[in-house]
């Protein structure tokens, strides 16, 4: 059975007002998310992490939700309840249509987006597998012995790569560590080390998997600049996050802060996605630098800072699901007119506005004549006229105001 033309225009217009309220939607929440890294300064690294990414997480479920509510709404002949009247965007339809035209370019650019998604996935497999040679003995010694420490059950090989230029961790069942061969001759035996506990950090947290995740939020919500924003600050505490690994292992910060200086200096190969490297970028690493100095690392999350994440996220949840859904019914409800009720409607108000200047003149306020009923769609309406009576030595008013009553 072929897919009819109107629920396909039905499916466009549900995206188009999703992708609308998107905006406003995320940027709630990003301004949340600042209200709270603001109003507490010693918030550590891992729960801002965990906080960018809940409100991430928050922001993906309600346009996924908003779109499905909509477009089930419009399937059933009901218009959308968003933050607007409902009968102001049924009178408008060409904004209906314009969001059917940016649902359409939307879909066009995701396209584009998803092929560069199965690109980076493919350029990550290529680095697993080619330009790779066996790292020295004192490496993977130091490797196995850290992830016996930190509790980790996987197998984690290591490797000396030609096609990378800073240390990176790829692969979540079978993580793989990829040591830049470059490097080995510029870094102290301290400094690899602390590079090396930061890539085994990322895999004790499985920030690979997490990463994974976040680039297909990313990619469905590339047009959202506060999503944008949020993924890059879930980025920045995630390293943070590795760094507090290296500092609450007793690395000097001094040295280590030369191997990053030294990693990001060394960076110009292309970097695929994926790969959780050890440096992002020249803009954030003086914040680190100095984050390294004046800081005391926190590797885990409190019971009190648990309570407060998971009390949030069902909070906004709620409101989500429930409190924001209702509150928006309540508000047309009370606008619309409930179907197959009867109603009595005096129109002599609307007559008198519909009337003629001449018709006006023949009203009076005498008592009024009785009604008939017209029923129309389920309600029922009454109409009342009010009648002057006519002067007597008055022929043709006569005649015109019997011309009326039969006519109107």
């Amino acid at each position: 059975m072929p897919f009819p033309v109107f629920e396909q225009l039905y499916l466009l217009q549900s995206l188009g007002w999703a992708i609308a309220n998107s905006f406003w939607q995320t940027g709630i929440l990003w301004l949340l998310y600042q209200l709270i890294i603001r109003t507490d300064k010693n918030i550590p690294a891992i729960a801002k992490h965990h906080l960018s990414l809940m409100l991430l997480s928050c922001s993906f479920i309600w346009f996924l939700f908003t779109f499905l509510k909509n477009y089930v709404l419009l399937t059933t002949g009901v218009a959308p309840d968003q933050m607007v009247d409902s009968s102001w965007m049924i009178k408008l339809s060409s904004i209906n249509n314009m969001f059917r035209l940016l649902s359409l370019v939307y879909l066009a650019l995701l396209l584009f987006y998803i092929a560069n998604f199965f690109s980076n996935l493919t350029g990550n497999r290529l680095l697993r597998n080619s330009g790779l040679t066996r790292a020295p003995i004192d490496f993977r010694l130091f490797t196995d012995r850290t992830a016996l420490h930190l509790g980790i059950n996987k197998k984690i090989k290591i490797w000396l790569s030609a096609h990378v230029d800073v240390p990176c961790v790829t692969g979540f069942i079978n993580p793989v560590i990829l040591f830049p061969v470059a490097l080995i001759n510029h870094l102290s035996i301290q400094q690899i080390e602390a590079v090396l506990l930061h890539e085994l950090a990322h895999i004790k947290r499985n920030d690979y998997l997490i990463n994974f995740i976040q680039s297909i939020i990313e990619m469905v919500l590339f047009f959202n600049p506060f999503a944008v924003l949020l993924s890059k600050a879930a980025r920045k505490e995630r390293e943070n996050c590795c760094d507090d690994w290296v500092l609450n292992f007793r690395y000097d910060q001094y040295e280590y802060a030369k191997a990053l200086l030294l990693l990001e200096e060394q960076r110009h190969l292309l970097q695929f996605r994926f790969a959780i490297a050890a440096t992002n970028g020249h803009k954030k690493l003086l914040e680190r630098v100095k984050r390294l100095f004046n800081v005391t690392p926190q590797t885990g999350f409190s019971a009190i800072q648990k309570f407060k994440l998971t009390g949030l996220s069902l909070l906004i949840l709620v409101n989500i699901f429930i409190v924001i859904p209702l509150t928006t019914q309540k508000s047309v409800r009370e606008k619309a007119v409930v179907p197959g009720k009867k109603q009595t409607i005096d129109l002599t108000q609307h007559n008198k506005q519909r009337a003629s200047t001449m018709e006006k003149a023949l009203f009076a306020t005498t008592p009024l004549k009785p009604e008939r009923q017209y029923i129309e769609k389920g309600v029922t309406f009454t109409r009342t006229r009010k009648i002057k009576k006519l002067p007597e030595n008055n022929p043709s008013l006569n005649m015109l105001m019997h011309t009326l009553m039969k006519n109107y």
